[in-house]
């Protein structure tokens, strides 16, 4: 779960999301709840990681986890690499469901 809008006074914490959701409640698969603030970029690479760790099985080892540095960066160039990255995810299901498909 991305919990957006952390930098909101009224923002559900972590904890909140997590009992109103039931997810301890949730023995037979991974979850995970990751604060973020979408128009900083706060939490975005973190949950994104995990969500990458737990389709790959693999340690991530990529940009997923170098939070780009503020000093000059756009946000523009932190939504083209989560745009990208999404793309990715995206072929990946595809190709899964492919060759499970066949």
């Amino acid at each position: 779960v991305l919990a957006n809008k952390q930098d909101l006074p009224n923002a559900m914490s972590v904890e909140e999301i997590t009992e109103q959701l039931k997810l301890n409640s949730l023995k037979d698969r991974a979850w995970h709840v990751q604060g973020t603030c979408a128009t900083k970029g706060d939490g975005l690479y973190e949950g994104l990681s995990w969500l990458q760790q737990q389709l790959t099985g693999k340690q991530v080892k990529s940009a997923v986890t170098k939070p780009i540095q503020e000093t000059g960066e756009s946000l523009a160039k932190k939504s083209g690499f989560i745009s990208s990255w999404f793309s990715a995810l995206g072929s990946y299901f595809a190709f899964t469901t492919t060759s499970v498909s066949e």
